[in-house]
């Protein structure tokens, strides 16, 4: 009886700390497919307001029903904001909608960075100038995809294995 309680015991801190490197590593498998959403909002919410002269806020609202995950629910909050906030801008309810998303997201603090630095751009120029904005951030997405993409790889591994093995670290220093 005693040696099959610490079989299962063993068992368990075993799948306890694997099950945990796996959501570590999902969790840096899940980066770079946010980073090609966020590009692909843009590029849409580009072409919404440059080519359909479409006003931001409708903009962030259709462009919300065609993206998924912490994209939708930020675009949507953002237009939330916009729509039934008394003066607020463009800017600040773009950053107060990323704050308030960002414990849904995969996204680092330097990527982050890229898009609150897009939302001082927005709403306070012309279509034209907004394009550009929106351009230059498509293009800084693109490359911390790239980045986070070699990265992460590399990171699904060790945390894979990490897991596994402080388990088994575990194990051996209890038993």
């Amino acid at each position: 009886m005693y040696y099959l309680v610490k079989i299962v015991g063993s068992i368990l801190i075993l799948a306890g700390f694997g099950g945990t490197g796996l959501l570590l590593a999902r969790h840096e498998a899940r980066r770079p497919l946010e980073l090609r959403e966020w590009q692909s909002a843009l590029k849409m919410l580009e072409t919404e307001i440059e080519y359909a002269l479409t006003p931001l806020p409708e903009a962030l609202s259709t462009v919300s029903g065609f993206v998924r995950g912490p994209v939708n629910r930020c675009l949507a909050r953002a237009q939330q904001l916009l729509k039934d906030s008394d003066g607020m801008g463009a800017g600040q309810g773009w950053v107060q909608a990323l704050r308030e998303n960002s414990a849904w997201s995969s996204l680092t603090r330097s990527e982050y960075e890229i898009l609150l630095t897009l939302g001082s751009a927005l709403g306070i120029s012309d279509r034209v100038d907004q394009g550009k904005h929106l351009r230059l951030a498509m293009e800084r997405l693109k490359a911390a995809e790239l980045k986070a993409a070699d990265e992460a790889g590399k990171r699904q591994r060790l945390y894979g294995y990490l897991g596994v093995l402080t388990g088994l670290m575990v194990i051996l220093t209890l038993y």
